[in-house]
């Protein structure tokens, strides 16, 4: 029995082999002679393609940054209060220029009295003049009757006198005073300070203009920002769906499974909502940058500036440029103005505390 086993187990695997052989022959030929796939139709041809780096580039046309400054500063109303403030100060510098200046005084009085009724000098009657001869011709001494005619007239030039009464009356008074100290203790110091308040004021009007042409210029950039956010979301919507329609021709084909064409229909949605808000992105930083210049309503904006151009190198370390600002820039420039009125405006108050010599003449 055990010399029968192996003979049986030999026989057994000369008949198995050749039939495995013929199986793996006969799938293979099976598998070689199934159709093939039919390959997957072309890709649906994309819509117009956005040309970002030609919306950089600008439409050759239309404003700049520094149009958009100009515009900005021309029609600003804050350099307009600048220039404002600026005229006051000038008015208040001029006005204590004036304390420099002596001062007159001169006042002119009129008086009008009422009519006034002048009593006698003598207590008696009154006489006549003409007839005084008449009274003294009976007396016959001569030099009695002279004496006696005398005193009759003298009596009646007594009881016809009257006072002159002026009834117009006239008063006028001059003045002329000169604050001797206080032209050195209070008047110099207040006009000093008015000045450097006047000359704060003019600073502030260029401060205000470099301000103005900033908000300007980036208001210009954010709407070409905008304009160029908006080109991106475009292409990138046109690329979308360009791998959409890819992806659909590969699932029509069997080639793709249906949820990476879900997946790429989620980022076609995904880009067109990108779209729908850089839209409105633009419409938004137009509408600031119309407000800012004071266009028209729907006034066309337009960008003719590269924005891909170089830009111009900064010459300088840090700490020159921040030399050259702390001395050259105007708002700081300003400040130290304010500084120096302050100071002496301190100075024109302690001096109000000293004595004061006045130097007066009266006419």
């Amino acid at each position: 029995m055990r010399a029968f086993r192996p003979v049986v187990s030999f026989f057994v695997a000369t008949l198995l082999v050749p039939a495995l052989a013929g199986a793996q022959e006969g799938e293979s030929s099976s598998e070689s002679e199934a159709p093939m796939p039919p390959p997957p139709p072309p890709p649906e041809t994309p819509g117009a393609v956005v040309d970002v780096e030609a919306v950089l580039r600008g439409e050759g046309r239309g404003m700049t940054a520094d149009d958009a400054a100009r515009l900005a500063v021309d029609t600003s109303p804050n350099v307009d209060r600048a220039e404002a403030a600026r005229r006051q100060a000038s008015a208040g510098a001029l006005r204590a220029m004036f304390a420099f200046i002596p001062q007159l005084s001169l006042s002119l009085r009129y008086t009008r009295l009422s009519q006034v009724t002048n009593g006698s000098l003598t207590t008696g009657p009154t006489i006549d003049p003409a007839t005084i001869p008449a009274i003294v011709a009976g007396v016959d001494d001569p030099d009695a009757r002279f004496l006696w005619q005398e005193s009759l007239t003298a009596q009646a030039a007594l009881a016809n006198y009257t006072f002159p009464v002026i009834l117009d009356q006239f008063a006028f008074n001059a003045s002329l005073s000169y604050p001797l100290s206080a032209a050195f203790l209070q008047v110099l110091p207040t006009y000093e300070s008015a000045r450097s308040q006047e000359e704060a004021a003019r600073l502030q009007i260029s401060v205000q203009q470099r301000e103005v042409a900033l908000s300007g210029r980036e208001a210009f950039y954010q709407y070409a920002r905008a304009r160029g956010a908006l080109a991106v979301a475009r292409s990138s919507l046109t690329q979308a769906e360009s791998r959409h329609g890819q992806v659909r021709a590969f699932v029509q084909a069997g080639t793709a499974a249906p949820v990476d064409e879900l997946r790429i229909r989620a980022q076609v949605a995904a880009a067109r909502v990108a779209v729908v808000r850089a839209e409105a992105g633009v419409r938004v930083a137009g509408t600031a940058l119309g407000t800012l210049l004071h266009l028209e309503p729907g006034t066309e904006l337009a960008v003719g500036e590269d924005l891909l151009g170089s830009l111009t190198p900064i010459e300088g370390t840090v700490d020159q440029l921040v030399s050259r600002a702390l001395t050259q820039r105007d708002d700081i420039r300003a400040i130290r103005r304010i500084i120096e009125a302050a100071g002496h405006a301190v100075d024109a108050a302690e001096g109000s505390r000293y004595p004061s010599l006045v130097v007066q003449g009266n006419v």
